[in-house]
């Protein structure tokens, strides 16, 4: 007997820099532009006036004080540290829905409706410049020991991406995969990248370069596609002034199944002025129902 799907919305949002819904809202890190406490507050205000049943939130490289090890290195002090990281965890900030993601796997079921699902989270980027939550590019923190990509190439995963999975929420974006920066090279991982393949979410949402805000609809081993597996379907038409109307850009995934087909997504509501100008995305997709 088939499982039972139920139509959910996903609001998905990104680098807000200090920045109503319908299911579960997703913000993929960068939610303030320094770290400060009352940044973090204004934000925990904004997403608890979204109408949602569950917002799961991630840092991002802007969020320095969230990250203990890094800023102690620059400075900070682990009281102004403990202080973020219990905002961020207190009942009620809790109480609202907001669930601040900490690296790794973790399986949700919707209040109301039973949708069940597994997401998977990453609040770090490949190493650039003095910044929070990073990784040397060499390292690998997302996928198996074996077999290893090249030599040079350290496995380093805590938390290995599952097979599992049907959201991948990461700040940065994976290689060649709405990524472009402002010299116009490639600055996603390659890493990301081949976990993504091998793992084949519905979902993959990060944010991080500005400029790489749009959808890509990828599908997996048709052919045509590149090596790793990845065959780009042409990006979906985004009309201002639907944006305009429906205040966010709109892509339904009902019908897409996993293993099938992934839909990138670049949230990022900062453009490259750094201003909030990028619409939020806003996706319908099946869930299983919790029996």
């Amino acid at each position: 007997m088939a499982q039972a799907l139920i139509e959910t919305s996903i609001l998905i949002i990104s680098d807000t820099h200090g920045y109503d819904a319908e299911d579960i809202v997703l913000h993929c890190g960068d939610i303030t532009e320094d770290g400060q406490l009352e940044d973090y507050k204004k934000a925990i205000e904004l997403l608890g006036s979204i109408d949602a049943k569950l917002k799961l939130v991630i840092a991002g490289n802007h969020d320095v004080s969230l990250d203990w090890e890094f800023y102690l290195a620059q400075g900070g002090s682990p009281e102004d540290h403990q202080r973020a990281i219990d905002l961020w965890q207190s009942p009620q900030t809790k109480s609202q829905g907001i669930i601040f993601l900490q690296e790794g796997t973790h399986t949700f079921t919707l209040p109301g409706t039973n949708a069940k699902f597994v997401v998977y989270a990453s609040l770090y980027t490949p190493k650039y410049g003095v910044s929070a939550f990073q990784y040397d590019s060499l390292q690998d923190i997302y996928n198996p020991a074996d077999p290893i990509t090249a030599p040079e190439v350290v496995a380093a995963a805590r938390h290995v991406i599952p097979e599992n999975v049907d959201i991948v929420i990461t700040h940065g974006p994976p290689k060649c995969i709405l990524d472009s920066s402002a010299d116009g090279n490639s600055s996603g991982c390659p890493h990301l990248r081949r976990a993504i393949a091998r793992s084949k979410p519905r979902i993959h949402c990060f944010g991080h370069m500005h400029l790489g805000w749009e959808g890509q609809m990828v599908q997996w081993n048709r052919k045509g596609a590149t090596d790793d597996g990845y065959f780009m379907m042409p990006k979906p038409c985004l009309g201002k002034n639907q944006i305009m109307k429906k205040g966010a850009a709109l892509q339904n995934l009902t019908g897409v199944k996993k293993g099938n087909a992934t839909f990138f997504l670049n949230a990022a509501i900062m453009d490259g002025n750094g201003e909030p100008t990028n619409a939020p995305w806003l996706l319908e997709i099946d869930l299983p129902v919790d029996a």
